[in-house]
């Protein structure tokens, strides 16, 4: 998972804090007309185990350029949800599953009192507590490595 972790995204084991893994593999067929001619009958889809990781580091560690052949030209933060919505459709079975999972190591952020409005308003930093201000940021996808460690993209 670091291997891959650092030929992506260009992050090293002390980048990151594991928070989770699933527990099985999880495995996506690709239909064949996405497959390509010369590939067809070796290559059927991928089996993987998702982590969900904490970023330790900063954004400038970020380094989609660690390698002589990136797989990547640009990256963003998301809500934990958005790549569901985003990813292609032969896959959003094993994102469902992954996200569903790991979805209970997630912080849970913007808890606000429902019969008290003093509680939807923003919270300070108080003795390393997260004030509810800062739950607006958003949260990288679990990353997720087939069978041999490498991404699943």
């Amino acid at each position: 998972m670091f291997r891959e972790l650092h030929e992506e995204v260009g992050l090293h084991a002390e980048h990151v804090r594991i928070i989770a893994r699933t527990r099985d593999w999880l495995r996506y067929e690709v239909p064949d007309h996405f497959i390509r001619r010369d590939a067809r009958g070796h290559y059927r889809g991928q089996k993987q185990i998702w982590f969900l990781l904490q970023l330790m580091g900063r954004d400038c560690d970020m380094n989609l350029r660690a390698t002589d052949h990136p797989e990547f030209d640009a990256w963003r933060w998301n809500d934990y949800w958005v790549p569901l919505e985003s990813v292609i459709e032969f896959k959003r079975g094993v994102y469902q599953m992954a996200l569903t999972e790991l979805a209970r190591y997630m912080p849970r952020l913007n808890q606000h009192n429902r019969y008290l409005r003093a509680g939807m308003r923003p919270q300070h930093r108080d003795n390393g507590r997260v004030n509810s201000s800062e739950a607006g940021e958003a949260q990288a996808p679990p990353a997720a490595t087939d069978e041999q460690g490498q991404g699943a993209d």
